[in-house]
C-alpha cells in the first residue's frame, strides 16, 4: 500500500475513531433549541422497537449533528431538492413550509362539528382563516412545488358553514422564519374582523410598538437552512392590553409565546376598562398575536385551544362565561387538519 494511501486510511480511522469517543463522552442533550423539538433518549434493552429507538438515539446525539442537518439543507438546495425538510427557501430571505396533503373528510368533519356546536349555542359566530404563508406568498418560492390547497378549502366555507360569517382578511403580513402572521398581520386582520362586526379598530398610533431582534420561527427549526437571518418581533401595547404580554418568553426557546404566555387549554383575559361582553375564543396559535388588539372591545375573552382542552366541559364553560358571540381563529391547516376541533360537536355545547 502506497504511503499515501495509507496515510488517508488512518486518517479516516481517526475520524471514526474520534466521532466514536465524542459521542461515548460528550454530554447528550434533551431537548434541541434550534430545531424546537425534545431529542431521542437512551431505550431500554428489551423494548419492542429498540432496534429503531436506538437508531433515532444515534441520529439524534450524533456530533455536529445541527451543522450536518444544515449541510444536507443546502446541498438539497444546490441539487434542486429544495423543501428536502418540508421547507423551501424562498427570495427576500423567506422560508415558507410545503404545502399541507390534502385532507378533504378532516375538513368535512370538522366544519360539521363547528356548524352544529354554533347551532346548538343560538350564539352570533364568526371565522378568520389565515391561508399558510407559502399559499399567501407563493410569490416568494423560487423553484417548483406542489400546490397548495388553501384558496380551494377557503372557497368551500361559505356553504359547508351557512350559520358563521367568514371574515375576509384580505392579504396579512408573515414573519419570515415563522408560520405566524406578524404583529402587523395580526393587526390588520382585527381591522378586518372589527369592520366585520359593524366596530371601530384602533389606529396603529395608539399602541407603542416594543422591537426584539433574534426571533428564529418554528419554519428556521425546521428547515434545516441554518444560515437565514433572524426576524424582528414586535409587541404592540397599550394600556387595555398590556397583561397579553408575557415579557419573560423573550428569553426562552420560542419567543412567540410572549403572546399570551405559550399554549394552554382555557385562558381569560379579562379588560374592565373595556364594553361589557364576553368573547368565546376558540383558537389556534395564531390568535395570540391577535386577542390582544381585541381586549380594548371586550370586556373578557374566553380563549379555548382545544389541543389542550380535551377534557373541558364546554357546555359547561358556556354556561359559566354567558359568551354573546363566538370567534374562530384557525388557519387553513387547522381547519383541515386538526383532529380536536371534533370536539365541537352538539352533545357538548349543551
Amino acid at each position: 500500500m502506497k504511503k499515501r494511501d495509507l496515510a488517508v486510511v488512518i486518517a479516516f480511522l481517526a475520524a471514526i475513531s474520534l466521532c466514536g469517543a465524542a459521542f461515548l463522552l460528550l454530554p447528550k442533550a434533551d431537548f434541541s433549541p434550534r430545531e424546537r423539538r425534545v431529542l431521542a433518549s437512551l431505550p431500554e434493552l428489551g423494548q419492542d422497537d429498540f432496534d429503531s429507538a436506538f437508531e433515532s438515539y444515534v441520529v439524534d446525539h450524533i456530533p455536529l449533528r445541527e451543522p450536518l442537518v444544515a449541510l444536507n439543507a443546502y446541498f438539497g438546495l444546490i441539487t434542486g431538492r429544495d423543501g428536502l425538510n418540508g421547507a423551501y427557501l424562498g427570495r427576500d430571505g423567506y422560508l415558507l413550509a410545503a404545502p399541507m396533503e390534502k385532507n378533504d373528510a378532516g375538513f368535512a368533519r370538522n366544519l360539521e362539528a363547528m356548524t352544529s356546536f354554533v347551532q346548538s349555542s343560538g350564539l352570533p359566530a364568526r371565522l378568520v382563516a389565515p391561508m399558510s404563508k407559502g399559499a399567501a406568498l407563493a410569490d416568494k418560492i423560487i423553484g417548483p412545488h406542489e400546490p397548495y390547497p388553501d384558496e380551494e378549502y377557503l372557497s368551500q366555507l361559505p356553504e359547508a358553514l351557512p350559520n358563521v360569517e367568514i371574515v375576509d382578511i384580505g392579504q396579512v403580513e408573515y414573519y419570515k422564519t415563522d408560520h405566524h402572521w406578524t404583529s402587523l398581520g395580526a393587526y390588520q386582520a382585527y381591522c378586518a374582523y372589527m369592520r366585520a362586526v359593524g366596530g371601530q379598530p384602533s389606529p396603529e398610533d395608539a399602541y407603542e410598538k416594543v422591537a426584539r431582534e433574534g426571533f428564529y420561527g418554528t419554519t428556521y427549526a425546521q428547515s434545516g437552512y441554518f444560515a437565514s437571518s433572524s426576524d424582528t418581533m414586535e409587541m404592540w401595547v397599550s394600556d387595555w392590553n398590556a397583561s397579553a404580554f408575557h415579557w419573560e418568553k423573550l428569553d426562552g426557546y420560542d419567543m412567540y409565546q410572549v403572546f399570551l404566555g405559550g399554549d394552554v387549554g382555557v385562558d381569560v383575559l379579562d379588560s374592565p376598562s373595556a364594553p361589557e361582553g364576553t368573547l368565546l375564543l376558540f383558537k389556534d396559535s395564531f390568535a395570540d398575536a391577535l386577542a390582544p388588539f381585541l381586549m380594548q372591545h371586550y370586556s373578557r375573552i374566553v380563549l379555548v385551544d382545544l389541543r389542550y382542552a380535551r377534557n373541558t366541559d364546554l357546555a359547561k364553560l358556556v354556561a359559566e362565561y354567558a359568551p354573546q358571540e363566538i370567534l374562530f381563529v384557525y388557519c387553513v391547516d387547522s381547519l383541515v387538519n386538526e383532529t380536536s376541533l371534533r370536539l365541537l360537536d352538539a352533545a357538548h355545547a349543551g
